[in-house]
């Protein structure tokens, strides 16, 4: 099969890895922060507050539903289907895609260092 068909889900995979990155780029960051807060205090009360607050943040942004259900089922579809081809290049936009979509945040943040030259 060549892969020249297969290319058109290229930029499909790049749309939807720079759609996917940032909620789930922030969930991440929300629970990292969370978590790094509740284990740094020593404020019982406090701290089973943080971490109620990261159990709700588990269970209920999309983020993680996502990650549980998307990366298994791509995988299942990469290696099992006859239609691999186009299943590579959909997952190569989405890593571009996200890559991208990592690299223009980060460009954009405010308070972020200055490149050096």
């Amino acid at each position: 099969m060549p892969a020249t068909p297969a290319l058109w889900t290229l930029p499909i995979g790049a749309l939807f890895g720079a759609a996917v990155y940032p909620p789930v780029g922030r969930w991440l960051a929300l629970c990292h922060r969370l978590l790094l807060t509740a284990a740094g205090r020593r404020d019982a009360c406090a701290s089973r507050q943080k971490l109620k607050l990261a159990l709700l943040a588990l269970l209920a942004h999309p983020a993680p539903w996502l990650l549980l259900v998307g990366v298994p089922y791509a995988a299942h579809r990469l290696w099992s289907d006859p239609t691999a081809a186009l299943w590579l290049w959909f997952a190569a936009g989405a890593v571009l895609g996200g890559a991208a979509a990592y690299a223009w945040e980060r460009r954009s943040a405010p308070g972020t260092p200055p490149e050096r030259t």
